[in-house]
């Protein structure tokens, strides 16, 4: 059960992070990510 379990949160997990970082190729999601995380540093910084 524990193995479905795990499969299951990764599969959540995957899915929230493309519906916020999502994009038409792996490429624009990663862009995406990168600039969110860009931009949490520059918030702290304040």
């Amino acid at each position: 059960m524990g193995v479905i379990a795990e499969a299951m949160t990764a599969f959540v997990v995957a899915q929230a992070f493309l519906e916020k970082f999502g994009g038409d190729s792996l490429v624009e999601t990663r862009r995406n990510y990168e600039n969110y995380v860009a931009g949490l540093s520059d918030r702290q910084g304040r």
